[in-house]
């Protein structure tokens, strides 16, 4: 390993990772190490960036993807205390995340019981009215209503279920903030598919399969940037999953809106696609603020839907 002050530092090494410590960056370096090449730590403000020269760099952040791809649910070797601290706060924003979706879907079938057919016809996904009435509310809040308690227990628990690796995939203010506007973007489709009709659905199973979408999206730009097939494998278990869960679940029955389903997996596709993490900003505040907008849009599209 070559890694003395910033001044020896040779001119033409690039970053292939950045870590909080060089704790955190061993399995990384200890796999660059294995390919038989050298590579440099360089302290910055952010942590340690760890680099290595210009004519390998593409076949390692490769190599580096691809095992972090096969390793992604094993924990990583030689996180240290600042990085035991990242994992408790990314582990209670999940959590938080986890409540707050569960908080909003049983309050608003609790109000649902209480005010009846009113309620539901005040913010259902309602075609015509998204279209003539510009009621662009009705996207979100159709997300948060349901025909009865097996409906909203099986969006309960699949949805906290693909939400973890969502979570895990884009961090989980991010990641949650992605599943409700590729939800509601599917449901905008899903309008647009069924222009001109007398058309209505609820529930949350569009941001459900956006979800998986979301996986599958992501994983589909790594795959085009490090322009391996390797990947490909990761583009399509999600899709695999969604189109079984879709068989099993989705696609029968009298109030079932598979191509609400579909509109769901397909928003989530594009979304996850345009939105790859390595691509994002990675302030927490911004990050933050995103989450808080989004969670906010919900309260707000309930105001137009009922005022």
């Amino acid at each position: 390993m070559d890694a003395e002050s910033r001044e020896g530092f040779p001119n033409d090494i690039v970053k292939v990772g950045t870590y909080r410590s060089p704790r955190q960056a061993n399995d990384d370096t200890l796999l660059i190490l294995s390919m038989g090449l050298s590579y440099w730590m360089v302290p910055t403000e952010e942590g340690y960036e760890v680099r290595v020269e210009t004519a390998v760099a593409e076949d390692v952040i490769l190599q580096l993807e691809r095992s972090r791809s096969e390793n992604r649910f094993w924990p990583r070797a030689g996180w240290g205390i600042g990085d035991a601290e990242s994992r408790e706060a990314g582990s209670a924003a999940s959590v938080w995340g986890f409540l707050t979706y569960a908080l909003v879907l049983c309050l608003t079938y609790l109000a649902q019981l209480h005010w009846a057919r009113s309620f539901v016809e005040a913010g259902r996904m309602d075609v015509q009215a998204v279209w003539k009435g510009h009621e662009w509310w009705r996207v979100i809040t159709a997300l948060t209503l349901h025909a009865d308690i097996p409906h909203l227990l099986g969006n309960l628990g699949l949805g906290c279920f693909f939400a973890i690796f969502v979570a895990q995939a884009f961090g989980s203010r991010l990641g949650w903030s992605l599943i409700l506007w590729s939800g509601a973007l599917g449901n905008l489709f899903n309008a647009g598919i069924h222009s001109g009709e007398a058309y209505f659905s609820i529930g949350a199973s569009t941001a459900v399969f956006a979800a998986v979408g979301i996986l599958s999206g992501n994983a589909m730009a790594r795959m085009i940037q490090y322009r391996s097939f390797l990947l490909l494998r990761d583009v399509m278990i999600p899709v695999f999953v969604a189109f079984v869960v879709l068989a099993w679940w989705g696609s029968s029955g009298e109030n079932t809106d598979i191509i609400g389903h579909l509109m769901g997996l397909l928003s989530g596709l594009l979304l996850g696609y345009l939105f790859k993490k390595n691509s994002l900003p990675s302030n927490g505040w911004v990050m933050g603020g995103v989450a808080i907008f989004s969670l906010a849009m919900i309260p707000i599209a309930w105001w137009f839907a009922i005022r």
